[in-house]
């Protein structure tokens, strides 16, 4: 028996082409064809679609440089998701609005701020005053 490793069928040397920030951009393009141009798997064609959604995965939760900003329901099958690298420039969520892009409920949702400071409230002691009627 040899004892031989096993060889890759997959390259897993490439190096990721990230997207500009001032742009959004989806992992692959719509059923029809749309957004081909804001297609990552366009950026980089020598990837398989699983590893750049690992890769894209692994830049959301662990880098932190991409966030999602919302979805995009083509009739079709699955919403497809819309992208953008940090800092999140606010054109770019203009633009995506513009493009038909529906952000996600996380977003639209009012954020309440909790604060460690406490609150500071003054009370004034309450006096109660009688109006006597005096007659003489």
């Amino acid at each position: 028996m040899t004892d031989k490793k096993t060889q890759r069928k997959n390259k897993t040397n490439l190096v990721m082409n990230w997207p500009a920030n001032d742009d959004y951009f989806v992992i692959t393009s719509g059923p029809d064809g749309s957004m081909k141009s804001k297609s990552l798997w366009a950026l980089n064609p020598d990837f398989i679609e699983i590893t750049l959604r690992v890769r894209l995965k692994k830049a959301i939760e662990e880098d932190k440089t991409v966030i999602e900003i919302g979805s995009k329901n083509t009739g079709k099958g699955r919403p497809i998701k819309a992208f953008a690298m940090l800092p999140l420039n606010p054109l770019v969520v203009e633009k995506a609005k513009h493009d038909g892009i529906v952000p996600p409920d996380s977003k639209s949702t009012p954020i309440i701020q909790v604060s460690t400071n406490p609150v500071v409230t003054s009370l004034a002691p309450v006096i109660n005053i009688t109006n006597k009627l005096v007659t003489t």
